[in-house]
């Protein structure tokens, strides 16, 4: 993978952990064959990585579905009841696992553009990670996600950040709509990365509506690290 993406003009540092370079820069629309290439490149980089460098596991949602989800190595290491904390990932459903920004694996740099960084992160601070890689039925996939492996952990899980991405977030809100309680009680944080939601969220009754505006914070995609900073009220995300 590394040797085909040299070949296609991308720099690999000397760990093959960091891509850099930009096919096209100029004319970002002329050569979208090539640009399909590296991007089916990108993703089965990532993907390896995810086996490899993270020792993330990949897990059936339900068999013999063929929906999966990615968690770390620190939950297959740690016993359930003294897992605490968690933070979910929700991609969105149009793109491959791992992956935030097409655009941004392209163009930019491949930490801007995937779950990488975010994955570093958790490893230094212990802090168990499940990267959910929804393909269709999103709302039934999170809900069987939600009722086979976490709700029967809840009574130790008391510190659960959702981050969301893109047309993810619906099914998410749906998803706290459904388990009021829960909301309330164990999820702590809400991340939203070009989130759809805008208008969806008034699905939600009063409380709920305040207890999400209290734990959202919204981000856009951008070209800095992990994107700017909109603002924690959800009504002004264009």
């Amino acid at each position: 993978i590394l040797n085909e993406l040299n070949s296609l003009n991308y720099s690999i540092d000397n760990d093959g952990s960091l891509i850099l370079a930009s096919p096209s820069m100029n004319n970002r629309h002329i050569d979208m064959s090539k640009h399909k290439l590296i991007l089916q490149l990108l993703y089965k980089y990532i993907k390896f990585n995810l086996y490899l460098k993270y020792d993330m596991k990949k897990t059936r949602i339900l068999i013999p579905n063929k929906d999966y989800f990615w968690s770390s190595s620190l939950i297959e290491k740690t016993s359930s009841h003294l897992i605490n904390k968690l933070i979910i990932v929700i991609n969105d459903p149009h793109n491959k696992a791992g992956v935030f920004s097409k655009s941004n694996l392209l163009f930019d740099n491949i930490n801007n553009g995937c779950i990488f960084p975010l994955i570093e992160f958790t490893e230094n601070k212990n802090f168990p990670l499940i990267l959910l890689n929804p393909k269709k039925k999103i709302d039934e996939y999170l809900d069987n996600f939600w009722k086979i492996y976490i709700k029967n952990q809840l009574k130790y899980l008391h510190n659960i950040i959702f981050i969301a991405q893109g047309m993810s977030s619906i099914p998410l809100i749906k998803l706290l709509k459904n388990n009021k309680r829960d909301f309330e009680e164990n999820i702590t944080k809400i991340i939203l990365i070009n989130s759809k939601h805008k208008k969806y969220y008034q699905i939600l009754d009063e409380d709920l509506r305040k207890e999400f505006m209290n734990k959202c914070t919204n981000y856009i995609l951008s070209n800095e690290p992990f994107g700017h900073l909109i603002s924690s009220n959800t009504n002004s995300l264009e």
